[in-house]
């Protein structure tokens, strides 16, 4: 499976996100935001996008705002035909934050009914999986310790958007 990671302009683990795909088999090609912008093509030539974590453009505005309207600005058209051919896009922290500001997630506006609030978390947690999910990323887990460090890792929204979350299957941990 090709897998391509971005990097650049604060997104941090782009390494590691590489060789853990690599343990189960994945091909993975790690490229800057602006080489991609310059050759749009390479998007569609994998099979998995992945957006990692860290504080693009160091979260002035908020988290991913800036990186998410760049890629909306330069690559709308071609992250629209990678996701209508069923290929899979993982964000995680400030990816999952970027995705949220595309407005790409599906079955729910997430930017108008989610809100990323500051609060400052360092730890491991063990975070159990939704047998019900439909998420790949998780198939074959009940459960995982995984490090946890976000400044804006309280997340908020309003109990409809909740249950519709559950209802879809969306929430996986």
């Amino acid at each position: 499976m090709s897998i391509l990671i971005l990097k650049g302009y604060g997104l941090t683990g782009y390494d590691a996100l590489a060789y853990g795909f690599s343990l189960v088999g994945g091909q993975c090609k790690i490229i800057h935001l602006d080489e991609l912008i310059k050759k749009k093509e390479l998007l569609l030539e994998h099979h998995v996008l992945v957006i990692g974590g860290g504080k693009t453009f160091g979260d002035y505005l908020f988290p991913g705002k800036l990186f998410a309207q760049k890629l909306k600005h330069y690559l709308l058209h071609e992250l629209q035909q990678f996701i209508s051919q069923g290929k899979l896009i993982l964000g995680l922290g400030n990816g999952f934050q970027i995705l949220v500001e595309l407005g790409i997630l599906p079955f729910v506006d997430f930017k108008k009914h989610i809100s990323f609030l500051p609060r400052n978390f360092n730890s491991w947690a063990y975070l159990s999986v939704q047998t019900t999910t439909p998420c790949i990323y998780t198939k074959g887990f009940q459960g995982m310790y995984l490090p946890l460090l976000s400044s804006y890792s309280f997340v908020y929204m309003e109990q409809q958007t909740f249950e519709t979350l559950q209802k879809n299957n969306q929430l996986v941990l």
